[in-house]
């Protein structure tokens, strides 16, 4: 007994001494913040340390990724405007760029994230309470874990979790401790909890899909290049591959509604066929003709299927027509897939030399 009290003893006076030690960085950072997933504790990182703003609990985008996202059931697409939270039954999109909130059925929420760096955090009680999780705010020697939980967790017991946890966050905690010593004392250790605010066009991309491994090529190129695009799919097309559905949906990408002249109840069959695929319906439409009561007709004010971005010439043909046009707001309907996979990547490098944002088609465009 004597034996385990000198321990305690020891153990005691050796967090006295790391408090003492760490409290010029820890005033800095606003204290440290642990967090788990289930029963699995995340490595301490000054860049995705969650945080509290506006009475909100902000956690970051790593929580919902790699094998802590599939710990939890849920998918992360960060993206660079627009990150989106799913699973396979339902999707939360946060759009930085426009400041919204809104799941795959369309409702809006007034919880919105916020980007810092190159992380996006979301407000955690809207995450937990729409995609049915539970969260613990714990004391620890070592400062507060969050604990994020759903119905596969293991050690149900938080105050058991947090003794089998305590041994790793002492030895993440000093590790962290140290790093921050070693930081340069003028370097920022906390950036503004305000969205980065850009300037420059606003760049909405349509494609029309026709070949599946054109449109992968398409992503793969708008992924590297920090793009989204919007991408006109027919009923069979969504019905026939949930898995490019799923994906492009993922990554944050807009669906618009290709009808064959079936009026509203194809558009209702096909926005059914949408849900089973990715949880998701829209009111968009891309047609000349008018659309039934409820959607909204999706319109590219500059055509250039005739000149898809088959080269880098051809690119940089459209990058110097955008950058003459006053308007703010570009829809650009580059015609089908397969056309385009040329000259897009260069279109991207070009738009981000003129601050323009590349950017799925929004509802509210065919309302302006």
């Amino acid at each position: 007994m004597k034996t385990i009290r000198r321990r305690g003893a020891a153990l005691a006076l050796l967090l006295v001494l790391l408090l003492q030690l760490a409290g010029g960085a820890r005033a800095v950072t606003g204290g440290v913040y642990f967090v788990a997933a289930n029963d699995d504790l995340l490595p301490l990182s000054q860049e995705t340390m969650p945080f509290w703003s506006g009475g909100q609990l902000y956690v970051s985008n790593a929580v919902f990724s790699g094998i802590y996202g599939d710990t939890l059931g849920i998918a992360c697409s960060p993206g660079s405007d627009t990150a989106v939270l799913y699973t396979l039954q339902s999707a939360l999109f946060f759009d930085t760029e426009n400041s919204s909130t809104y799941d795959s059925r369309g409702n809006l929420y007034s919880q919105l994230a916020i980007r810092r760096g190159s992380y996006t955090f979301f407000p955690l009680s809207l995450v937990t309470s729409f995609f049915g999780l539970s969260y613990s705010y714990l004391s620890t020697d070592f400062g507060p874990l969050i604990r994020i939980k759903n119905g596969a967790v293991v050690i149900r017991d938080d105050d058991f979790f947090v003794d089998a946890a305590s041994g790793l966050m002492r030895d993440w905690y000093n590790t962290y401790i140290r790093s921050l010593d070693a930081a340069q004392p003028s370097q920022p250790t906390t950036p503004e909890d305000t969205p980065t605010v850009y300037g420059g066009k606003r760049v909405y991309l349509l494609f029309a899909v026709t070949d599946r491994q054109d449109t992968l090529a398409l992503l793969d190129i708008l992924a590297d290049g920090g793009g989204q695009a919007t991408f006109l799919l027919s009923g069979k097309q969504i019905a026939g591959d949930h898995d490019l559905v799923r994906r492009l949906v993922g990554e944050g990408h807009a669906v618009a509604l290709l009808p064959s002249g079936g009026g509203a109840a194809e558009l209702e069959a096909t926005n059914d066929a949408l849900w089973t695929a990715a949880r998701l319906r829209t009111r968009l439409v891309w047609t000349e003709e008018d659309v039934p009561e409820g959607y909204c007709r999706a319109a590219g004010q500059l055509d250039y299927s005739g000149q898809s971005l088959s080269s880098s010439s051809r690119a940089r043909n459209l990058y110097t027509h955008l950058s003459g046009l006053s308007r703010e707001d570009v829809t650009v309907y580059l015609g089908e897939d397969g056309g385009n996979t040329g000259g897009l990547a260069t279109l991207l490098r070009l738009l981000q030399g003129l601050q323009c944002r590349v950017l799925p088609y929004r509802e509210t465009l065919s309302l302006e």
